[in-house]
């Protein structure tokens, strides 16, 4: 006689899984002790645990199992379920090509807007203060950048406050954009539009116009002092390739 933790060691299956087939009436023990509950089995019982647990394996029904073991057309019965798993393969084969299109037709609609940096630098400072990061609403810790014409607009808001900011596009696209992307990329924006080398002016800060400085004389020194100033023209060569609408659903920085 074996225990259920030595059937359970023989045949592959756990003890808990040999309770629910005794339970089902798939394999049942040779005796129960009355007094503890303890499952006994024979050794004959261990070739019909070996074929429990390889059913297991490829997802035989339960009812199925124990006609298989009493021997009830147990080849027409294995053989009508490794059907069904060739349709399962077949079904799943048909729905992994549709998502392939559906991810080949979502990098198709991606739309490259180009603008100046200072622009994008600037509408994004004007509108990262109302988005709500810790929103439980995803349309509210993103920010919503809508592409028309010769105009790129951004807004936020936490339901409280809307900002709105907008950028000159310089090559509009060939049709309308509208998608939310989520504000930590206003956060990625904002350090990858930071001014650099001879764009950087003392004083600053994203979204606002650099300082320009002066001279002024004070005890025979020559010191120089900020004074808020025109924003500085944009090089030719300073422009950004946003790209909208990709695969991702948020915009990437090109250029």
């Amino acid at each position: 006689m074996l225990s259920i933790g030595e059937l359970a060691r023989a045949s592959g299956l756990s003890v808990s899984a040999l309770r629910f087939y005794d339970k089902a009436g798939v394999l049942t023990p040779h005796a129960v002790d009355p007094r503890t509950g303890y499952r006994w089995y024979t050794d004959r019982q261990v070739d019909a645990a070996v074929l429990v647990a390889a059913m297991r394996r490829v997802g035989m029904p339960v009812k199925e199992m124990a006609a298989v073991l009493s021997g009830t057309d147990a080849h027409e019965l294995l053989d009508r379920h490794l059907g069904r798993l060739e349709q399962g393969l077949d079904d799943a084969r048909r729905e992994l090509t549709r998502i392939h299109r559906l991810l080949d037709a979502r990098a198709d609609r991606t739309r490259t807007v180009v603008l100046r940096t200072a622009d994008l630098r600037a509408a994004v400072g004007a509108v990262r203060f109302a988005a709500d990061a810790d929103s439980e609403f995803p349309v509210l810790r993103g920010c919503l950048f809508e592409a028309d014409h010769d105009v790129l607009r951004l807004v936020t808001t936490d339901r409280y406050r809307l900002a709105v900011g907008t950028a000159t596009v310089l090559e509009p696209p060939d049709q309308p954009i509208s998608v939310v992307v989520p504000c930590t990329f206003l956060d990625d924006a904002a350090g990858l539009l930071r001014p650099r080398h001879g764009d950087r002016r003392r004083g600053s800060r994203l979204g606002q116009p650099p300082l320009r400085p002066r001279t002024a004389h004070h005890r025979s020194r020559r010191r120089r002092l900020p004074r808020p100033s025109q924003p500085v023209a944009p090089r030719p060569g300073n422009r950004t390739h946003l790209l909208l609408g990709g695969p991702a659903g948020t915009p990437g920085r090109r250029g």
